[in-house]
């Protein structure tokens, strides 16, 4: 039967994903969102995780 879970790599990005999002992107959200930018601060916050560049 096939397995259909994550790895143990891919559920430590999951988790990391979570938690930088939760620390960093959902304060201010709502007004980022209302200024339709991210700003440079957050850019490069996103960057230093690397999750710039990730493709799917």
């Amino acid at each position: 039967m096939a397995e259909f879970g994550f790895t143990e790599a891919q559920e430590m990005f999951r988790t990391m994903a979570r938690d930088f999002t939760r620390r960093e992107l959902f304060p201010g959200a709502k007004e980022r969102a209302k200024l339709n930018r991210i700003p440079p601060d957050v850019m490069s916050k996103l960057a230093d995780v690397g999750f710039l560049g990730l493709r799917t």
